[in-house]
């Protein structure tokens, strides 16, 4: 409990309790009235929302707050941003990027944790509680209020999250640091980036490995509106 391994049986079951909490709200959204669905839409927004405050300001609060660490420049910082802005005001934007950056991306942080407290620290539970709301308000947004991408989201996906790695990658270039993984260092644990060859290259390969994603994940939806 005081160590965490990748894919061990605490993974699996942290994994299955997310997609359970998941299920269940989308359950629920179909089952309640259209009042009460707003209400369980601005509390998916106030919960990512308040994780992202908490996980940006507790290292102040502890004395642990690091330049090279907590920076909002991960994508785990633009889903969350985007779950609110996706709920409340409800922009069309940031339902976007949830789905692109959430699904696409910040759901790697629970397939492969960079990540080594256990159940037995706070930082276990703000780590998967804050990921697990990004990706679960994603699905929740495609399958509870059908939210469907077209190849204009994709674009303006595509040019927002080409100023975020910009951004990150010239602050990492200069100070040696590693968000949004597009710095020179790679993770402790092992992710598909570990495979794109050596920085700097690397980074154009994953930007074309994200844009094709990005376009894989919105060609499906477009298919309905090509047949007709």
């Amino acid at each position: 409990m005081d160590a965490f391994r990748n894919y061990s049986l605490i993974h699996a079951a942290i994994i299955l309790l997310l997609a359970v909490a998941t299920a269940a709200a989308i359950v629920l959204r179909w089952r309640v009235s259209e009042r009460n669905q707003r209400r369980l839409d601005l509390s998916i927004a106030i919960v990512n929302g308040a994780w992202w405050l908490t996980a940006s300001t507790l290292p102040v609060f502890k004395g642990t707050w690091s330049w090279a660490f907590h920076l909002p420049l991960q994508a785990c910082d633009v889903a969350a941003l985007a779950a609110v802005g996706a709920f409340w005001p409800n922009w069309r934007f940031c339902r976007a990027m949830l789905y692109f950056v959430g699904i696409g991306l910040s759901s790697w942080a629970l397939w492969t944790p960079d990540l080594r407290e256990g159940p037995a620290h706070l930082a276990f539970w703000i780590f998967f509680i804050g990921h697990g709301a990004t990706v679960g308000a994603a699905f929740y947004d495609i399958i509870a209020r059908r939210f469907r991408p077209t190849w204009r989201d994709w674009r303006n996906v595509v040019i927002a999250m080409f100023v975020w790695i910009l951004i990150a990658f010239t602050v990492n270039a200069i100070y040696g640091w590693n968000y949004g993984y597009v710095g020179s260092t790679l993770a402790g644990a092992t992710n598909p980036i570990h495979f794109l060859g050596p920085w700097p290259w690397r980074v154009a390969v994953l930007s074309v490995c994200v844009i094709a994603f990005f376009a894989a994940m919105t060609w499906p939806w477009t298919l309905r509106k090509e047949d007709s």
